[in-house]
Order: structure tokens, then sequence, then C-alpha cells
């Protein structure tokens, strides 16, 4: 990569990142829903030290929860048509059994 090329890439700052996350509907999804399982929290009342020991749990886990998540299904590949026939192998795969229809060229 020459330096030419570098310079034409655009960076994405921090704040530019989060104002297209603010812009998405998922994190105002789970905003509202921890919020709420927040508020019923504390509503019944009765802590204890395992709620805390389970939050820290669940917090630690989580990375890895994620990675495992992208590792084996973000990445899984079927071996073949052995799993799903309708599961191509490749992107040449989804070419060769995409239907052609005249004037769709």
């Amino acid at each position: 990569m020459t330096a030419e090329t570098r310079s034409h890439r655009r960076t994405t700052t921090l704040p530019d990142a989060f104002g297209v996350f603010v812009r998405r509907p998922s994190p105002w999804i789970i905003t509202t829903l921890l919020a709420g399982a927040l508020a019923a929290r504390i509503a019944v009342g009765d802590w204890q030290l395992t709620d805390a020991l389970v939050a820290g749990v669940m917090l630690a886990f989580f990375p890895v929860t994620e990675w495992v998540i992208h590792v084996c299904i973000l990445h899984w590949r079927p071996a073949g048509s052995a799993v799903s026939p309708w599961i191509p192998c490749s992107r040449a795969n989804i070419a060769n059994t995409m239907p052609t229809h005249a004037g769709s060229i």
C-alpha cells in the first residue's frame, strides 16, 4: 500500500462512529429494555450479594460469549451441501444457482 492510497482512505473518528450508532434502532431498544429491567429490579428490592455477583459474572463472560458467537456462527462454513441444499458454499455457487431472467442483464 502506497502513501497515496493511504491518504485517500476515509478515517472514522469515535464521535463519527457514535453518531452512526445512535441513529440505529438497536441501541435505543436495548437501552429501553435495560432501563425497564433495572426499574423493575429496583421496585422489587430485596438486594443481595448474589445480585452483584450475577451482574459481575455476566459482564466478565460477555466478551468471551460474543467472540464464540462471532467465530462459531458468523464464520461457520458448511462442509458441502450435506448440511442443507439451500446453503451455498461460495459466491460463485450463488451466482450459478441464481435464476436468470430475460432482461435482467
